[in-house]
């Protein structure tokens, strides 16, 4: 019997375009897009395994691409997102039952810090038990250990647990350690596949 649901949250329970987010980063630093281009993934990885805080990680940006622009007071990474985010309102609408029913829930997400903050203050994990995040794991979906942490928060193991995220690999990852793994495409979607799982949201 299913006792927990882990949700990815970009792609699932938001959706947001991560272009406007270079966008951003592009035109407040003013820089090129082919400098942004050759240091924007590996700065970013190390900020989402927890391996540079934010002020480190513009450090690193602004000398590697030689910009002198001062930063505005707004994270870049936050503006950017602020502008493409809307919530998934019918996957939110799935949690809630899903809360009524009394089921744990969790999330779990390759992130950063700057878009977790964003996200708590709108409120958009107000209803799950347990928030587990790339940079506090110290390592990225669809690494095993972040399956494990989730698992270890919620107490249970993975035969009653269901992970639902938008990327198939990660799904096949969970699947892999004996999760129920679901690839979110649409919310009627999951709720059919809930269903199969006895789960009716």
């Amino acid at each position: 019997m299913i006792e927990a649901v882990i949700f990815d949250v970009g792609g699932v329970l938001h959706i947001y375009d991560g272009q406007l987010v270079q966008t951003e980063v592009i035109s407040g630093l003013s820089i090129t897009l082919d400098t942004f281009r050759q240091v924007w993934v590996s700065l970013t990885n190390k900020l989402e395994m927890g391996l540079l805080t934010e002020e480190e990680y513009w450090e690193e940006f602004k000398k590697a691409t030689g910009s002198t622009v001062q930063l505005p007071e707004e994270s870049l990474l936050v503006r950017g997102l602020r502008k493409s985010f809307h919530i998934n309102t019918e996957v939110i609408e799935i949690v809630r039952r899903l809360k009524k029913q009394g089921f744990k829930l969790a999330v779990l997400s390759n992130t950063i810090l700057p878009h977790t903050r964003y996200m708590d203050e709108i409120g958009l994990y107000d209803l799950f038990d347990r928030k587990l995040f790339s940079y506090d794991i110290g390592a990225k979906k669809p690494d095993p250990r972040t399956y494990q942490a989730a698992l270890a928060a919620l107490d249970i193991s993975p035969t009653v647990g269901v992970f639902i995220d938008d990327r198939e690999e990660n799904v096949t990852a969970a699947n892999q350690l004996g999760l129920n793994g679901l690839v979110y495409t649409t919310a009627e979607k999951l709720r059919e596949d809930f269903s199969i799982l006895g789960i009716h949201v």
